[in-house]
């Protein structure tokens, strides 16, 4: 094409530069017409040559994103078969006999008895195990009691301004002063480190959280509990308000994916294990199954889920059933805390314009307020839609370290037919998932185990089997 366009200026440079260039006009005309198939035939070769080019650029980009996503599976199989060895040699060492089993008792005693109730003795009498558990009210903790039992806390800046607090645990402290140290500075080896998500309105001072902060410890593992955001309480047990609108959600993983990096260039070497407790059992889950295999790449070894709630679309009608303990209990009391977190935060925020007030004052159930007050903030199309995209069993097949989930049967928070064993590769599915679902235990309570009357657990705060089963798990993960 470049020789014909060469040729015709020629031409036309030499008829115009002749003395008679006004009589060649139409001799121009005609060399136009004559290398006009020539301009044709060239442009179409040139546009077939560019199109060449782009069509084997789109395929090389189609073969290497091809290729990306070939080897991802074929490492997240690779690490699932790893996995799914390590959970096959893991038994729970002891099974979960309660003295009463009844779900509502398990949760309800659970939250308040924990700590001088989860081992009773076998052959107790009745009036004696009344006493027993009269006995254990008078002396529970109440949250604020547990603010010492954690060695240092650190508020962790988030990148859309706002904050959340971790609190520490460590196994072993310096022995030239009071100062706790570090995963790395304990110890020769680096010590495995745990980060623990709490439920739904708890905190790092829950009993739960402590409960299970002692079992990983007993374990010789570090601990960071992480607040969700407003959840964290100050000395006088009154709960931190957050700086944005909104706080957590039941796929809320940002935060805990922040932290991980945070601690991953501060801690390059440590292993990390995820565990969780319902609502943050969920969003550890979630994270595992949204890494995939990359999961590896954040230290992460593995992860232990106590009540799991795993499909909050069937879960959501269990809490929210008409003339049901379910209703007038457990749903009436988180409601009213989380009404009054969100009442607090459009005060504070004047966010009247984003979020109805009228409707998260006038909701009943948990899904509604989930509807008025979350769904708006993250962007979910109603609750439904939030329930649809944050339950963790959507991507529970995608999870590639050992990681334990443990639910009972009669935990009267959750749809309890919803137990997909068969994503498990102890059932022949691709996740290194060791589901155990006791028959008793309701929602967190795992007490009243029944013991030998000269078991030493017995009125002690021995960690309850729920706590006790996590911890051994990791720790199995650990050593193996």
């Amino acid at each position: 094409m470049l020789q014909a366009q060469y040729t015709l200026r020629n031409m036309a440079y030499r008829n115009y530069c002749r003395p008679d260039a006004k009589e060649t006009k139409g001799t121009i005309i005609g060399s136009v017409i004559l290398l006009l198939p020539a301009f044709v035939t060239c442009s179409d070769a040139l546009a077939q040559q560019q199109g060449r080019r782009i069509q084997k650029s789109i395929s090389s980009d189609t073969s290497m994103s091809e290729y990306k996503e070939t080897a991802a599976a074929t490492r997240l199989e690779e690490l699932q078969r790893k996995g799914a060895a390590l959970i096959k040699k893991f038994e729970i060492g002891e099974e979960f006999h309660p003295k009463i089993g009844k779900g509502h008792v398990q949760t309800i005693f659970g939250f308040l008895l924990r700590e001088s109730c989860s081992y009773v003795p076998r052959n107790e009498s009745p009036i004696d195990f009344v006493r027993r558990v009269q006995n254990g009210f008078k002396t529970a903790s109440k949250e604020i009691d547990n603010a010492a039992f954690w060695d240092e806390r650190e508020r962790i800046e988030t990148p859309d301004n706002d904050w959340f607090h971790v609190d520490y645990k460590y196994v072993k402290r310096r022995k030239d002063s009071d100062v706790p140290a570090s995963p790395t500075t304990a110890a020769q080896q680096p010590t495995p480190t745990v980060l623990l998500l709490h439920g739904l309105q708890s905190s790092s001072y829950g009993n739960l959280a402590v409960e299970m902060a002692r079992a990983f410890a007993n374990q010789e593992m570090n601990v960071i509990a992480i607040n969700f955001r407003g959840c964290s309480k100050d000395k006088d047990g009154n709960n931190i308000p957050n700086d944005t609108l909104g706080a957590y959600h039941l796929g809320f993983t940002k935060d805990l994916l922040h932290f991980m990096e945070i601690f991953r260039q501060r801690e390059p070497t440590t292993p990390i294990y995820l565990a969780g407790f319902s609502l943050g059992a969920n969003v550890v889950l979630k994270c595992l199954g949204d890494l995939a295999d990359q999961a590896l790449d954040w230290n992460i070894q593995g992860a232990a889920a106590l009540c799991a709630p795993l499909d909050q679309l069937r879960n959501a009608p269990v809490l929210a059933r008409p003339f049901s303990i379910q209703r007038y209990v457990y749903t009436d009391g988180l409601l009213k805390s989380l009404q009054k977190m969100a009442k607090e935060q459009l005060e504070r925020l004047q966010a009247y314009d984003k979020i109805s007030a009228e409707r998260i004052k006038s909701a009943e159930t948990i899904s509604e307020f989930d509807d008025a007050f979350i769904a708006p903030i993250y962007g979910f199309e109603d609750c439904w839609d939030y329930y649809r995209q944050t339950s963790s069993i959507h991507v529970l097949d995608k999870i590639a370290v050992p990681t334990l989930v443990l639910n009972a049967k009669n935990d009267p928070f959750f749809d309890n037919s919803v137990w997909p064993t068969h994503l498990s590769s102890e059932h022949g599915g691709p996740a290194p998932l060791k589901m155990v679902q006791c028959q008793s235990g309701g929602h967190l309570g795992f007490i009243f185990q029944q013991v030998d009357n000269d078991d030493e657990r017995i009125g002690t705060n021995a960690p309850s089997l729920g706590s006790h089963a996590a911890a051994q798990f990791l720790q199995h993960v650990h050593r193996l």
